[in-house]
C-alpha cells in the first residue's frame, strides 16, 4: 500500500521516468493505511425499536456516514505489525520500507512543485502525503489488553460494552468480541508507553568508515555558567544562569529563566 501510492503520485509528477519531474498531479493516489480503524467503513442507517411490545414502543433511526469516527476496533480487525532484527513487518511478513525511485536527493519537493502527493480519506477529503505518512499511535501485546473498552457484564455473563459502533452486531458474530478504544490512551493511567510508524520521503543516510563500521557523531555538549552576582561587572547578567551549546563549529548561549 505504500510503495504503491508513492509509485502512483511519482508517475504522475515524473511521467517521462527520467527524474525530470515535468508532470503535475491531478488525481489521489491509492490510500497507503489498511481499511481498518474506529470509522465507519460504509454509509448505513440503524433503526433502534425502545420499549417493544408495551405502550411505550417507539422508533429511533439514525445515519451514519462513511468515514464518521466510532471509537473501538474489534479484535479480528485490528491491523498488527511485527518487529524482527530491528526491521517492521506487515501483516503479511513485508518490511515495511518506501522504496520508489525517485531519482532525485529530495523527492518532497518535486512531489510538492509537482502538486502535492495525496489521497482521498473516506470522508472525502484530501490528505496531503508529500512530506510522508505515519501511523497512529501503536501498542504492544502486553499493553494491548489495557485498551479494551470499558464495559458491564449483563444476566447471561456477556460483556456489554459502554461504546456504541452500529458495526459489530449479533448478526456478524462480532457484538460479543473483545472490543479496543483509541479513547484508552487517555482515559487509562497504566498505558505508558506507546509507539509509532513514520515513513518520509525525504531520505536519511548512513556514513560508514573504511571499515565499514557506522561512523559515530558526538552528540551537543551543553554547558551552564552562571555570573557572579556581581552588577558592578556583569550588570543586569548578576547571578543569572546561562546556556552554552556547542555544535562543532560555533557555540550557542541562551538563558535559562527559572
Amino acid at each position: 500500500m505504500l510503495n504503491a501510492h508513492y509509485t502512483d503520485a511519482k508517475n504522475q509528477a515524473d511521467p517521462a521516468g527520467d527524474a525530470t519531474y515535468t508532470g503535475s498531479i491531478s488525481s489521489a493516489s491509492p490510500s497507503p493505511n489498511a481499511s481498518t480503524g474506529p470509522f465507519i467503513k460504509e454509509d448505513m442507517t440503524v433503526k433502534t425499536v425502545y420499549n417493544e411490545g408495551t405502550e411505550n414502543e417507539y422508533t429511533e433511526e439514525r445515519d451514519y456516514r462513511k468515514g464518521e469516527w466510532v471509537d473501538s476496533v474489534v479484535a479480528s480487525e485490528m491491523y498488527k505489525y511485527t518487529v524482527e532484527n530491528g526491521l517492521v513487518k506487515d501483516m503479511d511478513g513485508n518490511v515495511m520500507s518506501l522504496n520508489v525511485d525517485w531519482g532525485v536527493a529530495r523527492p518532497e519537493e518535486k512531489i510538492r512543485n509537482a502538486g502535492g502527493s495525496y489521497y482521498t480519506a473516506l470522508e472525502g477529503w484530501k490528505n496531503e502525503t508529500s512530506w510522508g505518512v505515519g501511523s497512529w499511535d501503536l501498542v504492544d501485546a502486553a499493553t494491548l489488553p489495557k485498551m479494551e473498552c470499558t464495559y458491564s457484564i449483563d444476566g447471561n455473563g456477556d460483556k456489554v460494552y459502554a461504546n456504541v459502533n452500529p458495526q459489530y452486531t449479533v448478526a456478524n458474530g462480532k457484538a460479543l468480541e473483545t472490543r479496543y478504544c483509541a479513547s484508552r490512551r487517555w482515559e487509562s493511567n497504566d498505558i505508558l508507553v506507546r509507539y509509532s510508524i513514520e515513513f518520509q520521503t525525504y531520505p536519511n543516510y548512513e556514513i560508514f568508515d573504511s571499515t565499514g563500521a557506522n561512523v559515530v557523531f558526538n552528540p551537543p555538549k551543553r554547558l551552564y555558567f552562571t555570573a557572579p552576582n556581581d552588577t558592578s561587572t556583569f550588570g543586569n547578567d548578576a547571578g543569572k544562569k546561562f546556556i552554552l551549546d556547542y555544535h562543532g563549529d560555533h557555540l550557542e548561549e541562551y538563558l535559562e529563566v527559572l
